[in-house]
């Protein structure tokens, strides 16, 4: 009742849900207060853990908005068992309620920022520190769901044939501890470089250090931090888990690996590395890639939802 208050004052003409728990008490709240257009986008797939309880309110929350939006094509099918890619006919005819609109990422902007770190002391001097070595690199939270002990326990394996390799780690979390305690004894723990947490502006910088990003997450609703890294020419070894097969084509921009296996990830490692055309055309085609979800493309898109709402 105070959003629904807060909306009666304000008389948006949209309201647009970033729909995360409790989202369905935002979109419920706004139609209360009559308004007009009423968006809503869910960002991460259906499982288990979230309970059948959630499907049932976000279900019900799609049928009170005009529109919903997932941010991948597996995202909207394991809400609503069906998938439609943005299509503004058939938006605009209401003959599709829930789609796909990709997230994106600023390509441009990402530009900027790898030129400007290229500049910087501390990124040179990291990049000193890291000498010659091949880098592969991680970005994101120490959780269990982003997957950062497949990818430790992965590189032990690499390290061991392949002294020459390092592992930079932005991003910090509750898992390290854990990894720390594992692994502070074995060999390859001195290859392991930790920055800690970053603005999002500091981690884009650290892409220029790495030679390939590593994305093992066990869940994943898109997987912005692939983007982000191909934007910068990064190539991109990716589990298959939700949104991140739709972003990395495997063995044309990145390589994809099943989702878990830690031998499997191991090869593809082993295999970017020394193979260096390989690489370089994996790095020209994931720039390619990323122009795909560029900011521009996403901004088009949404102007002409907005447009048919208003």
């Amino acid at each position: 009742m105070t959003l629904k208050q807060a909306f009666l004052v304000r008389t948006p003409d949209v309201i647009h849900v970033q729909y995360m728990a409790p989202g369905a008490m935002a979109v419920a709240a706004a139609r209360l207060a009559g308004v007009r257009n009423i968006l809503a986008t869910v960002h991460q797939p259906y499982t288990d853990e979230h309970g059948v309880h959630a499907k049932v309110l976000l279900r019900a929350a799609s049928l009170l908005s005009d529109y919903f939006i997932s941010v991948s094509s597996v995202a909207e099918l394991s809400w609503f068992g069906s998938t439609n890619d943005f299509n503004i006919e058939l938006i605009g005819k209401k003959k599709v309620r829930h789609f796909t609109l990709h997230n994106t990422v600023d390509v441009k902007q990402i530009t900027f920022l790898q030129n400007e770190a290229a500049k910087e002391e501390h990124y040179t001097s990291l990049g000193g520190l890291l000498g010659s070595d091949f880098v592969f690199g991680y970005v994101g939270r120490l959780r269990y769901e982003k997957g950062f002990d497949i990818l430790v326990d992965a590189f032990r394996m690499v390290s061991e044939k392949n002294p020459e390799v390092r592992l930079l780690v932005v991003g910090d979390g509750p898992d390290k501890v854990n990894i720390v305690d594992k692994y502070k004894n074995e060999k390859c723990w001195d290859r392991i470089v930790f920055v800690g947490g970053k603005t999002w502006e500091q981690a884009v910088k650290y892409y220029g250090l790495m030679d390939v990003l590593i994305v093992p997450s066990r869940f994943e609703g898109f997987g912005l931090v692939a983007i982000e890294a191909m934007s910068a020419s990064i190539p991109v070894i990716a589990s298959d888990a939700g949104g991140l097969k739709e972003v990395v084509q495997n063995k044309q921009s990145g390589i994809l690996f099943e989702n878990g296996n830690i031998d499997e990830l191991a090869r593809a490692m082993i295999s970017i590395y020394t193979d260096g055309p390989f690489r370089a055309v994996l790095s020209e085609n994931a720039k390619k890639r990323a122009m795909d979800f560029d900011t521009g493309i996403y901004n088009r898109k949404i102007k002409e939802l907005y447009g048919v709402l208003l």
